[in-house]
């Protein structure tokens, strides 16, 4: 099969005969008919090995479909499994080359210094439980107080997750490291890999490391900035990094978040609050928000919430 787009960003076609998708990613793929006629297996198989994406299941398990050059066949194929990996990561980088080519300017608009963020663990203090995180606290939103009714604050509740990006040209530099717990004094890396998924933009892949970031041993000028891959959810592999680039032109409050339901839920997330200043104009008006929301108010009042999420 051939590979055309990731994320609906078109790509240069390539062949091969499996995709790695990550949860929330997305392929276009053309598959040609021009195999003898028969009957094949179509297979979907959950990656095992080291990375965090699950276990393996067993290779019947894997077998979800059936393609059939003769709608009329009722027999059953006989087609083995292709020789693939299957341990958890995304496809090859190198694969990944968009049509419309970005040249990524080396002189980020911010400080990748300060916008290096972990994806790690936060202690709650009761039951031995745990939530993740993106920042330095859980997001925990509130759900009737959205960040868009607030385009006036200054300052943010620190459960709100915000940074602040108040830049119109370049491009902002961001670079995600996985996996260090905040249980007790020192941080340890532990094995979980996680889908991560921007609103609002596609990013540029600058690189994508199965090992510890060092700003020192890492700076910008060994990032990939000729034409990298695009797309709006790459995998954070276990006990590495990602560095990632966006262009500022979309004024708005996205979320950046793992796609992995109960990480998200639990309050591994941030919001890029892109432009503050441009916001109402680029939307126009926030009459059907306020609709909405009023809406709410009155639902949450006669049927009062008990929040146990993180809001998104």
């Amino acid at each position: 099969m051939k590979v055309i787009s990731t994320d609906f960003v078109p790509i240069e076609p390539y062949e091969t005969n499996a995709v790695l998708v990550n949860i929330g990613q997305r392929y276009n793929i053309i598959i040609e008919a021009n195999a003898a006629p028969g009957d094949y297996w179509i297979r979907t198989e959950i990656p095992g090995g080291q990375g965090g994406c699950g276990g393996a299941i067993d290779v019947h398990g894997n077998i979800t479909g059936i393609l059939r050059y003769d709608a009329s066949s009722t027999a059953l194929p006989t087609s083995s499994r292709n020789d693939y990996p299957s341990d958890c990561h995304d496809e090859p980088k190198e694969l990944l080359r968009p049509v419309l080519p970005w040249t990524i300017d080396p002189h980020p608009q911010n400080d990748v210094h300060n916008n290096t963020y972990e994806a790690g663990i936060s202690e709650v203090r009761f039951h031995n439980a745990f939530r993740w995180d993106l920042t330095d606290t859980p997001m925990w939103l509130d759900f009737s107080n959205p960040t868009i009714l607030n385009l006036e604050n200054t300052t943010w509740n620190p459960e709100y997750a915000v940074i602040d990006y108040n830049f119109d040209r370049g491009f902002v530099y961001l670079v995600i490291t996985a996996n260090l717990t905040r249980l007790g004094e020192n941080k340890t890396e532990i094995p979980a890999g996680h889908p991560i998924h921007m609103h609002g933009h596609d990013f540029a892949v600058l690189a994508q490391e199965n090992r510890t970031y060092d700003e020192s041993r890492d700076p910008i000028e060994t990032f990939n900035l000729n034409n990298p891959p695009r797309r709006d959810v790459v995998f954070l592999p276990s006990n590495g990094f990602v560095a990632l680039a966006f262009k500022p032109d979309n004024p708005g409050i996205w979320l950046v978040h793992c796609h992995i339901a109960w990480h998200a839920s639990s309050g591994l997330a941030l919001q890029i609050l892109e432009r503050q200043p441009d916001i109402l104009d680029s939307i126009g008006t926030l009459e059907a928000t306020n609709r909405t929301c009023d809406g709410w108010d009155a639902y949450e009042k006669a049927h009062p919430i008990d929040q146990d999420d993180s809001g998104i």
